[in-house]
């Protein structure tokens, strides 16, 4: 979201709720998402220290997108195009 650094919108697979909110810094980097499964499933394992996967699949995606972004301002500021040298 512009201004707000580490937070996106989300599409969602389910037709009821178009996006959700996921913030990627919060919980210690771990992310923070509102969709119901993270509420109820990743938020309270990662809460309780239990090992296993508390990233659901929209903070994954967002994080996956952070990623591309950010190399492609590193291939931008060092003089690479984004299909290559």
């Amino acid at each position: 979201m512009a201004g707000e650094p580490g937070r996106y919108h989300v599409d969602s697979s389910d037709p009821r709720n178009p996006a959700y909110l996921v913030d990627i810094c919060e919980n210690d980097a771990n992310g923070w998402c509102g969709c119901r499964n993270f509420e109820i499933v990743h938020q309270p394992a990662w809460q309780r220290g239990e090992p296993g996967k508390h990233r659901c699949k929209h903070i994954i995606a967002a994080m996956l997108w952070e990623c591309e972004e950010g190399a492609k301002l590193w291939n931008l500021c060092h003089g690479e195009r984004e299909d290559g040298p």
